[in-house]
């Protein structure tokens, strides 16, 4: 009975020291037998089967921004209501009527138009728009002074247009620089904490968008997930191929 006891344990030491050895190691040496959520299973895969002093090429997904974050970023430097670029009658209630009527009141548009003059403004015209565009309207288009000067060569029938075109351009720009700036401050920080101490090697840090790529061992693959700024490690598979289309 003994003697069968101690087979039991041998064969169950056995698959316990095989799993182990498959496993991943953590930097404190301890076997990490279950994959962590962080950890995309492809890579996972990868991991198990590599050496330790094995070079392993990452996609690493950071949180960047917040969208609300951003939106309200957006909202303190410029003024303008992101609330107003997700709903198509909000915008028409706040943009695109108030651009009509400031077209509507400038001295001199309606007789222009009316008289077939497909030139330009005069320059009565669009000093009067430029006044026009300088109240409520000022937080959507920037400096009225500017976008006036944009429009001198612009026939009147088409400004409508072209201010509303601006008003969206001048949100899309904002938010993008805004975005930019904070991610980048993301990838930059995570690379000077996590991945340099570590010398792994950086082969590209996002800018508009927070990721980096980068080839690193399993351990530090492992220390990577532990990270509350990380989002998603995923297997940069130097084979793949996008399909041509």
């Amino acid at each position: 009975m003994k003697k069968h006891s101690k087979l039991y344990l041998i064969l169950v030491l056995i698959v316990f020291l095989s799993l182990a050895a498959f496993a991943p190691q953590t930097a404190l040496g301890e076997a990490e037998t279950e994959r962590p959520a962080k950890i995309d299973a492809a890579l996972w895969d990868v991991m198990c089967a590599a050496d330790e002093d094995e070079w392993i090429p990452l996609y690493i997904k950071l949180d960047g921004i917040d969208e609300n974050e951003l939106f309200e970023k957006v909202k303190q430097k410029t003024g303008m209501d992101p609330a107003v670029f997700l709903d198509e009658a909000l915008f028409e209630k706040e943009v695109t009527s108030k651009i009509r009527k400031a077209i509507e009141e400038t001295a001199g548009m309606e007789s222009e138009q009316m008289a077939g003059n497909d030139e330009r403004l005069t320059d009565a015209s669009l000093a009067s728009l430029e006044a026009e565009l300088s109240g409520d309207l000022k937080r959507y288009i920037g400096e009225p002074g500017q976008i006036v000067g944009e429009i001198e060569e612009k026939r009147p029938d088409c400004i409508e247009d072209f201010l509303i075109d601006a008003v969206i351009d001048r949100f899309r720009d904002e938010k993008r620089m805004i975005q930019q700036r904070e991610n980048t401050d993301v990838n930059q920080n995570f690379v000077k904490r996590c991945v340099e101490p570590r010398q792994n090697i950086i082969k590209d840090i996002g800018s508009c968008f927070s990721y980096l790529f980068v080839d690193a061992k399993k351990a530090d693959i492992l220390y990577y997930a532990q990270q509350e700024e990380v989002a998603l490690i995923c297997y940069d598979d130097p084979d793949y191929q996008f399909a041509p289309a």
